[in-house]
């Protein structure tokens, strides 16, 4: 009777493994190839991952370790270099592009596609005049601030920051989160030339106040209710809001008074231009602008400063030539002096500075989103067959598999 019972038990378990993985697990993908079976494209390769959940444990699971190429990577391995795969996240059914041929197609069509990203991150980045005329409202942000000899006074501040941060690593005795430390000084930059000088105080309560709305940027589910991060990040941005508010009417009082004459940062040039209407930027408009702006930066800043000091720490004849090409550029510009930039001792210091370095690709910088009009059609060389995307939202990024 025993026996009986635990071969009841386990060929009960096995039924269940074998109707979860191999019914379960690909409900999502009958589903959707029985939905496109009829159309002239097939879907490209890929899997959906479990029903309404789709693939976004194992995205987060590599997300949130700091290694969220290795979820492209089990893609391409187990798909082939395609460059075009299917799966499902955010709720949604999605494409990855990750070929960079088909990223530029995607990129640069307008027509067919516009901003995709999560519920949560389309709130939390929320900009009214970047919605309705981009192109035209970056013309008018950039126009002023472009000038050599105003960037020429933003290496300068850049510099200074570097400088300082540099310094405080070297005296560092124990390992540094090398991407942590950049992430701190993007935020420096991006705040002083956009508000430019203020006191730390205020500095430091608008870094805590970013951290905890970055904490809910891709927030599967955005609940607004207490307890949880996205609850958390509103109550921040209102804050935020208020903070940056403050310094704008501050700012509006001192320039009506005479009080700043040269325009140094952008919030003097937002307050003085118009828009296409002829109209003064709004307060919200420009606080909205700065929370694009440290969203879409932070991050790509970071990433792209912790993989040049790595590139370069790991080929040193690279940074040899660098120099060398440096040295020969002459752009014409007023002098820019580099400053003495401090050494670390060693290259082994350099190293164990470097030995909690995140690789990680978890952010805004490697990951854009799109969103499809309709169907849209276009040929993949490297399959032999054009493409049929219907999905909503579009992940892409340039995989390092691709690079030259």
């Amino acid at each position: 009777m025993e026996f009986q019972w635990l071969w009841m038990y386990a060929a009960t378990l096995f039924a269940c493994y074998i109707f979860v993985n191999k019914v379960m697990w690909n409900l999502n993908e009958w589903y959707y190839d029985l939905k496109f079976k009829n159309q002239q494209n097939p879907l490209p390769p890929g899997d959906m991952g479990w029903p309404l959940v789709g693939n976004l444990w194992p995205f987060f699971k590599y997300f949130l370790s700091g290694r969220a190429e290795m979820f492209i990577d089990n893609i391409v391995l187990k798909f082939g270099r395609t460059g075009i795969y299917k799966t499902h996240l955010y709720g949604s059914p999605s494409i990855i592009v990750i070929a960079p041929d088909i990223c530029k197609k995607v990129l640069i069509d307008d027509v067919n596609f516009k901003h995709g990203y999560p519920k949560a991150t389309t709130i939390l980045i929320e900009s009214r005049i970047l919605n309705k005329s981009h192109v035209r409202t970056k013309q008018l942000i950039t126009s002023p601030i472009i000038g050599r000899n105003v960037l020429v006074k933003y290496l300068e501040r850049i510099e200074d920051i570097v400088i300082n941060k540099l310094e405080e690593l070297s005296s560092m005795k124990h390992p540094v989160e090398f991407l942590v430390e950049m992430r701190k000084a993007s935020f420096k930059f991006i705040i002083h030339i956009f508000l430019g000088s203020c006191d730390q105080g205020t500095e430091k309560k608008i870094g805590e106040l970013f951290n905890v709305m970055s904490n809910a940027l891709f927030t599967l589910m955005p609940i607004n209710a207490p307890g949880f991060a996205f609850k958390r990040a509103l109550k921040a941005r209102k804050k935020f809001e208020k903070i940056v508010q403050y310094i704008i009417h501050e700012r509006r009082m001192a320039t009506k008074n005479g009080e700043i004459g040269e325009n140094n940062d952008l919030l003097d040039n937002l307050l003085e231009i118009n828009d296409e209407r002829g109209e003064k930027f709004e307060d919200k408009d420009i606080v909205d602008l700065l929370v694009a702006f440290l969203f879409g930066a932070h991050d790509a800043i970071a990433t792209a400063v912790m993989w040049s000091v790595i590139n370069l720490t790991q080929n040193p004849l690279c940074l040899k030539k660098a120099k060398i090409e440096e040295g020969k550029i002459d752009c014409g510009w007023k002098v820019w002096k580099p400053k003495i930039v401090p050494q670390f001792g060693s290259r082994e210091q350099l190293k164990r500075k470097e030995s909690n370095v995140e690789p990680c690709h978890g952010n805004l910088s490697a990951l854009l989103g799109r969103e499809s009009f309709g169907n849209y059609h276009f040929c993949v060389k490297s399959l032999k067959c054009p493409q049929l995307i219907l999905f909503f939202y579009l992940l892409f990024t340039i995989h390092f598999f691709y690079r030259l």
